[in-house]
């Protein structure tokens, strides 16, 4: 009797245990968006970005991209949602073409105006907008990503910005 008593409890031990399996695991797993669309809001550590708008330039008369190339503006939107102060650096971006090819933002003389996206803080509360410019081949697919720290071999999210 004692030997049938031992198996039901053991039995009914494997059953419990069951029920906490990977099926309870699987509904505290979060699954985080990495990946964002033009106007879509990527959230990260209490701070908004939004790419606004992606333009493409074939240059000036005394600034024109290599031969193939086109110059890509995105327009960048950050607002620190936080407490604290945050910085943000035009070199926080980084722009993948079909290539492979993992590009920094481009220096462009004239095609730099008041709406360039600078090197700053943010106080919480506060928020800046701005322009990114790129080199980039005039075909193909772009994602811009983002790197928390210029420092950072890791990007935290990206944005296709032409597909």
């Amino acid at each position: 009797m004692k030997k049938l008593f031992v198996a039901v409890l053991v039995m009914l031990m494997f059953v419990g245990l069951s029920g906490c399996g990977s099926d309870s695991t699987e509904k505290t797993k979060k699954e985080v968006k990495t990946e964002f669309q033009i106007g879509e809001t990527a959230t990260y550590e209490k701070v908004d970005y939004t790419v606004t708008q992606v333009a493409m330039s074939e240059g000036s008369e005394y600034n024109k991209p290599e031969d193939g190339k086109v110059f890509v503006i995105v327009s960048l939107k950050i607002v620190n949602n936080s407490d604290g102060k945050i910085d943000y650096n035009p070199f926080n971006w980084k722009v993948v073409n079909s290539q492979g090819q993992e590009d920094d933002y481009s220096i462009t003389g004239s095609l730099q105006t008041e709406h360039s996206l600078d090197s700053g803080s943010l106080i919480g509360g506060g928020s800046v907008e701005g322009d990114v410019v790129f080199e980039e081949p005039i075909d193909g697919t772009l994602k811009l990503n983002f790197y928390n720290t210029v420092f950072d071999s890791n990007y935290v999210f990206d944005f296709v910005i032409r597909a």
